[in-house]
């Protein structure tokens, strides 16, 4: 079997399948997400926990398959179609969870990794744990280790584009109240032209009231929607300042991620010597190299 692998593996290499030049890159706001796999698993529970942590804000799609046996290549193939048919995700997470050669097989089938190559938006795929790799691994656009992972992957890090985005749509939102309002206010002035020809004089006062109080209560609740509009914005603003995980840089923390793979250091268990990590601060990053290891309570330390 491992040779089977290997020799597809060679294959799909050499018609340049695995070709970098042609991954392309993740959207840095993207606001509907596809998700390929199984509903009945931990991981589309996972993958949700994640998003709703991070990044609120997304569109999440669940494009269900069978991640193992008969019928899982054909399932996963029809989901990667359905996503694209659908038309609204920006980026699709292939995903499963851990297991044996056996049980991940479905994603070295040369059927699925034409039909991911194919795939008009970019694919993540999150298949099994860090140290298991698949072909659908290769030929997707970004490999994340764990389907968690690929949630963090595709949410944007940077605080400030989300409240940049976020004022965006206040000024979109300001623009389109705007726009109604003219089209209302027109509509009432071809209404007042036409009651001008067409009335008789002695009505003409009673619809000239009529129309300015509309016109006066139209002003009013457009005045109040923009407002109530703003506020729920601003609040979305707040509770982004909450979420983010880079909130607490300013305070002077520190935000530890690997330097491959992106994933949170959230424990000196996840390092190993030698390790490239990506440092940010409030005002910037670094990489580093990890050169001692020191674990607290353990009476000593690993050193390099």
């Amino acid at each position: 079997m491992r040779l089977q692998l290997e020799q597809l593996k060679q294959k799909l290499e050499r018609e340049g399948l695995f070709d970098p030049s042609r991954k392309r890159a993740l959207p840095p706001l993207p606001r509907c997400i596809a998700v390929v796999t199984s509903p009945h698993g931990a991981v589309w529970h996972d993958i949700q926990i994640v998003l709703r942590r991070r990044y609120p804000y997304v569109h999440l799609i669940l494009a269900p398959a069978r991640v193992q046996g008969d019928g899982a290549v054909e399932s996963l193939i029809a989901a990667l179609e359905a996503v694209q048919l659908d038309g609204r995700a920006e980026v699709v997470i292939i995903a499963r969870g851990g297991g044996s050669l056996e049980d991940l097989w479905c994603f070295n089938d040369e059927r699925l990794a034409r039909a991911v190559f194919a795939c008009r938006i970019p694919v993540v795929s999150a298949v099994g744990h860090q140290t298991d790799w698949t072909i659908c691994d290769f030929v997707a656009d970004h490999r994340a280790p764990t389907p968690s992972a690929a949630a963090e992957l595709v949410t944007p890090h940077d605080r400030f584009a989300l409240l940049s985005w976020l004022s965006g749509l206040d000024h979109r939102l300001h623009e389109l109240m705007h726009q109604r309002f003219e089209r209302a206010r027109e509509q009432v002035g071809q209404l007042a032209h036409r009651l001008n020809r067409a009335a008789p004089r002695h009505r003409m006062d009673n619809f000239r009231q009529r129309l300015d109080q509309s016109a006066q209560r139209l002003d009013r609740a457009l005045v109040q929607r923009l407002v109530a509009e703003r506020q729920r914005l601003q609040a979305l603003a707040r509770e982004l300042e909450l979420l983010s995980p880079y909130g607490p840089l300013a305070r002077g923390y520190l935000l530890a991620e690997d330097a491959t793979s992106g994933s949170l250091v959230r424990s000196v268990e996840q390092l190993a010597l030698g390790q490239r990590l990506r440092l940010h601060f409030s005002d910037g990053r670094v990489e580093t190299v990890v050169e001692a290891l020191h674990r607290e309570g353990t009476g000593g330390g690993t050193h390099g």
